[in-house]
């Protein structure tokens, strides 16, 4: 039984982590083994998330002062936590495609930028690609025009020159 410090320790910790996170997603992990949380935790650093688990009642705690309040009727049963800082769609398409492989890992809700989103609403999430991927895609949006007056000025230039060798290929001929 933990005493009272390690338990404020706990909540604070919560807390700590809530805030500072973009997305927070409580998932039921009944029935998963070590093995696999391990698995979960590895694919999650590499998206720059966690995996936690706190007791119930100490979670609950936590929630009261944060953005993750509306989070609190969904802590039942054996749950953990995800959280993320830096890149919440690519920790949010992990935990999807990790509650995919895995049956016995079920998402419940989350809280992305203060909004609680439903489970369904989370695989929704899951299917918009992450920031290096957008990124990506605006400078190919904004490369292309670019790239189309570069031709249309090239084609300019051919033309006279094209012309002059026709010309050149009828005196000769």
């Amino acid at each position: 039984m933990a005493n009272k410090a390690q338990k404020t320790a706990s909540i604070e910790s919560f807390r700590k982590l809530a805030k500072a996170s973009s997305v927070t997603v409580v998932a039921e992990y009944k029935g998963l083994n070590v093995e696999k949380l391990t698995t979960l935790r590895r694919s999650l650093k590499n998206h720059g998330g966690s995996f936690s688990v706190y007791k119930n009642t100490l979670a609950k705690i936590g929630t009261e002062s944060t953005i993750t309040n509306p989070l609190a009727p969904e802590i039942k049963g054996q749950v953990g936590y995800v959280f993320s800082e830096e890149n919440p769609l690519g920790v949010i398409k992990a935990v999807v495609d990790y509650s995919k492989e895995n049956p016995l890992f079920k998402i419940k809700a989350g809280v992305f930028d203060g909004q609680k989103v439903s489970h369904q609403e989370l695989i929704e999430l899951s299917k918009v690609p992450d920031r290096k991927v957008l990124y990506g895609q605006l400078l190919g949006l904004l490369q292309a025009p670019l790239s189309n007056l570069v031709g249309g000025l090239q084609q300019i230039l051919r033309k006279p020159m094209y012309a002059l060798e026709e010309r050149k290929k009828q005196l000769e001929g």
